[in-house]
């Protein structure tokens, strides 16, 4: 196996599942030919504005994928 195989990644937060789950609707608003920086600035901005209640959503679902996360690899610990 290479380091490649052997990295485990990171669970993704609130804010990356939010991103993900909404990515692809914006940038079927957005022209094309957005760059990935102006992209995030317009999913960013979204995150700030919703409500608490759709927030704690997302929060709620981070914490269930690092609990899936923990159990899958109970010896995985960050190293940035």
């Amino acid at each position: 196996q290479t380091n490649a195989e052997e990295h485990t990644k990171r669970p993704m937060n609130n804010f990356m599942l939010y991103r993900q789950h909404v990515q692809k609707a914006v940038e079927k608003q957005l022209k094309k030919n957005q760059d990935s920086t102006n992209l995030s600035k317009v999913i960013g901005a979204m995150w700030v504005q919703l409500p608490p209640q759709t927030r704690k959503y997302w929060t709620d679902l981070a914490d269930e994928v690092k609990l899936k996360h923990a159990e899958r690899h109970p010896h995985y610990k960050y190293k940035p």
